[in-house]
């Protein structure tokens, strides 16, 4: 190890330090027609992390992939999160090979092990916008239709950082039963896609980020929910201050208005 003088330490927000690279290259591995949506590279790089330092050659395997869009779809008649289900062969795979069963399987088993919670989302092609794309998943995985110009977007974080480093884009809206769009949801059959909608009330969402079951759940949707939840009750809470205001408003005219009248006529009613 180097060793981290302590006292040099700064904010995140105020780096001090950076990484120069003195060189990059990148090479194909294996055949590139092996997979249509895993491309293998290795990149090999020399850099200079701290100055003064000689630059040293590395290699890094990485993945070629493509930038994508997520959808935390709030559905105000229910009041609960639009999430999807989906089987994942990865993640089935490394729960056997995590519970000692062995890859192979030769017969029917219990597929929930690879079962996860998701967020709507899929890949981003450059010939549609980035809200377009976040429209068409969740028309193609959910079944709602909503356009385009209803979608926010809240955030652009990196996934993959070791493997891909490639960015989800993660966009916010609202939805209603009058968006629900009949025949549409559940994944395309033609991409071997199979999604289930399910819904995450408001109130389990703090006992999902806490399920014993989250190595199923991607970060991404956990983050996603909280700050889902913390949106919601916001408004919720504020719309609830505006009504009581209105509420206090309309009492304290009512009141003024008899008080008015009372100045008035009371004294000819005696």
């Amino acid at each position: 190890m180097r060793g981290v003088d302590h006292s040099k330490m700064h904010l995140w927000s105020s780096p001090q330090s950076g990484v120069t690279v003195e060189a990059f290259e990148e090479a194909q591995i294996g055949d590139e027609t092996a997979s249509r949506w895993l491309k293998l590279r290795r990149v090999k790089y020399t850099t200079c992390a701290i100055a003064g330092e000689h630059g040293k050659s590395l290699v890094w395997d990485c993945i070629k992939s493509t930038d994508g869009v997520g959808v935390l779809a709030y559905h105000r008649d229910k009041r609960a999160f639009v999430c999807v289900r989906q089987f994942r062969p990865p993640v089935f795979r490394s729960a056997r090979e995590r519970a000692h069963l062995g890859v192979q399987v030769d017969g029917p088993t219990d597929g929930e092990p690879g079962m996860t919670l998701e967020l709507v989302a899929g890949l981003h092609l450059d010939k549609v916008s980035k809200p377009e794309c976040a429209s068409a998943e969740l028309y193609e995985e959910a079944g709602f239709k909503v356009d385009p110009s209803r979608m926010e977007r809240i955030a652009t974080h990196a996934s993959g950082l070791g493997t891909t480093g490639t960015c989800l884009a993660v966009y916010y809206c609202e939805l209603g039963d009058e968006d629900a769009a009949p025949g549409a949801g559940g994944g395309l059959v033609a991409e071997g896609e199979r999604t289930e909608p399910v819904l995450v009330p408001l109130e389990d969402v703090p006992l999902v980020l806490a399920s014993s079951r989250s190595m199923h759940i991607p970060g991404g949707l956990m983050w996603a929910l909280q700050f889902g939840l913390e949106r919601v009750t916001r408004e919720e809470r504020r719309r609830a201050e505006v009504v009581s205001r209105m509420r206090w408003a309309a009492g304290g005219a009512v009141a003024g208005a008899a008080a008015v009248w009372w100045a008035l006529r009371g004294p000819a009613l005696w």
